[in-house]
């Protein structure tokens, strides 16, 4: 097989739907037109059905007839020979999670895909949460902290999810040979298009939705759960309003743990917290727009995905200053520092502070509602994953060198730009319209040779100009793109004559996919056909003495994407 056959992302997962990170890695590769897969240990609905959302390729694990042990991550680091015997041939990139799947990941890179490329990604600091857990789990923090960084040490690249994880662990990989140090980069989430796509407003009653999200039993401390009790108490025993505190994603088998530990803290018949079981992403959005107030009081928090979709949804939030948001607030929208509250680490300091908080928000609600609306609006304005994410891409090959169907011949010549595009901020969505003749095959063939040749000088330029260095330097990165981009505009520049772009404005989602979806179709009552028609005139068509003239649509996919994000949000733009 030869380099480009090996161009499949393995994730390695024990869950698909469940791990936000992960599904956005996926995304990201899909999106650019590359396959994925990802294991899992059991068949699950939720499972398929973000697979399916995603154009992931789930990988179930055999089993023996009789067999009723639990799935386990063992089967992946151990048993994977047996369990996944026919893992797919053309896996260039294998994915493994810090602490959890990483093991597994060398494993299977090292037994049975020694040309592949081994990610590790990081979501979590056990130097700041294990300290607030049981003894047992404080007393191995220097051997979760070596584990990891002896995992990076086998891995190519690294990625750390958000600001705080990027700098411990920058400190902790100085420890690692300078032969054996991995690309370190930062990855910065986005904030998921379910909740980016579900504002939530205000509305007038007698009582107030508080909301947490995540389980308590074992966490309760780095969660912050007693500080959240405690201050929900002193709040509902002061305010006019009914306080109603809902807890999501709580197992069966926990619920009466967490129950216990809950009303140790609250001691009070004046709030009664409600548990609600196991939650898909769907769940835990339907709850958020019930929500007046979402919690998220940790005393440690690597970065705190739950604060994000909080915000992106347009609900107001509370976040602890020990999370890895609120370093991204402080960073993107620090106008919006007022969600951030200290955790000095003084108990009845902090549950004074939070329930002061707390009860303003509560009480000042419709207003609250208004600034999340504004805070919503200027952190998806930002975009300030793009940079983070075409990194990744980057590391993992970056664009597909051919994806039939949704890009245009000669746009294949141009699809490795997108590393740069991606780093510009565009608004705008291309539609070129080529005027071509209906060319005999072997003609066709010449013009796609053309396209061939051009698509490799660009990719070779790209593997050249981006490196490992400048991959991990920022202001060499954004130098580099924009010498990219004079590069590929001369490059292309012979290739695009004769070609007329149009910007064309759409409105809705429903518009533009419907669009997209069919703008490659030929054939009678298709627009290409009503445009050549219009463009094509009588004149013209004598000119070429007889020789049929089309006109052909090319959109990328990559351009539709963007742009269709960017309406779900509720803005128009152009295409």
């Amino acid at each position: 097989m030869s380099a480009e056959d090996f161009s499949a992302v393995l994730l390695l997962n024990g869950q698909y739907g469940k791990n936000t990170t992960n599904r956005q890695v996926a995304q990201i590769v899909t999106g650019a037109g590359r396959k994925v897969y990802s294991t899992v240990l059991e068949d699950t609905e939720e499972d398929r059905k973000c697979a399916e959302a995603d154009a992931v390729e789930l990988i179930l694990p055999t089993h023996s007839q009789g067999d009723t042990r639990k799935p386990s991550l063992d089967w992946l680091t151990f048993d994977h020979p047996a369990r996944y015997p026919s893992l797919p041939k053309d896996v260039g990139y294998i994915v493994g999670q810090a602490e959890v799947t990483s093991k597994a990941a060398a494993a299977i890179q090292e037994q049975r895909f020694p040309q592949a490329n081994l990610g590790l990604v990081i979501e979590t600091i056990p130097e700041d949460t294990e300290k607030y857990k049981e003894e047992e789990k404080a007393m191995c923090i220097g051997e979760m902290e070596d584990s990891i960084r002896q995992d990076a040490e086998k891995a190519d690249t690294v990625f750390s999810v958000g600001h705080n994880i990027f700098d411990h662990f920058t400190n902790s990989f100085c420890a690692i040979p300078e032969n054996k140090k991995p690309t370190h980069l930062l990855f910065l989430p986005k904030p998921s298009d379910l909740f980016q796509n579900n504002t939530v407003k205000y509305r007038e009653t007698n009582e107030r939705v508080v909301l947490s999200i995540g389980g308590v039993n074992k966490v309760e401390r780095v969660k912050g759960y007693d500080l959240a009790a405690k201050s929900l108490v002193m709040v509902a025993e002061t305010s006019l309003e009914k306080i109603l505190w809902r807890i999501c994603d709580i197992s069966e088998e926990e619920f009466q743990a967490t129950m216990s530990i809950l009303q140790a803290s609250i001691n009070s018949g004046k709030l009664i917290p409600t548990l609600y079981p196991r939650c898909t992403q769907e769940d835990i959005c339907r709850h958020m727009q019930q929500a007046h107030l979402v919690l998220m009081p940790s005393r440690a928090e690597p970065f705190g995905l739950v604060g994000l979709e909080a915000m992106a949804a347009g609900v107001p939030v509370l976040i602890s200053d020990q999370s890895g948001l609120a370093t991204l607030v402080k960073k993107v929208i620090p106008e919006f520092h007022h969600s951030v509250l200290e955790i000095e680490g003084d108990d009845s300091v902090d549950v004074g502070r939070w329930a002061s908080q707390i009860k303003t928000v509560l009480r000042m609600s419709e207003a609250e509602f208004r600034r999340a609306t504004d805070l919503k609006v200027k952190l998806l304005k930002s975009r300030y994953w793009e940079e983070s994410h075409q990194q990744l891409l980057q590391a993992f090959g970056g664009a597909a060198g051919n994806t039939e169907r949704t890009r245009p011949d000669y746009d294949q010549s141009s699809q490795h730009s997108r590393p740069a595009r991606l780093a510009i901020r565009q608004t705008d969505l291309p539609v070129h319209l080529n005027l071509a003749a209906v060319q005999p095959p072997t003609a066709r063939g010449q013009a796609g040779d053309i396209d061939v040749m051009l698509s490799k000088r660009l990719l070779k330029l790209e593997k050249k100009l981006f490196t490992t260095k400048v991959l991990r330097d920022r202001r060499r990165y954004k130098k580099t793109v924009k010498l990219f981009l004079s590069h590929k505009a001369f490059l292309l520049k012979e290739a695009v004559k004769g070609s007329i772009l149009l910007l064309l404005t759409f409105l809705r989602q429903t518009d533009v996919d419907r669009f997209y979806h069919n703008h490659y179709r030929v054939g009678e009552g298709t627009l290409s056909q009503q445009l050549s028609h219009i463009l094509i005139s009588d004149d013209l068509q004598d000119k070429v003495k007889g020789a049929q003239l089309i006109v052909r649509l090319h959109v990328k996919h990559e351009d539709y994407v963007q742009v269709r994000d960017r309406l779900g949000q509720g803005e128009n733009h152009n295409l």
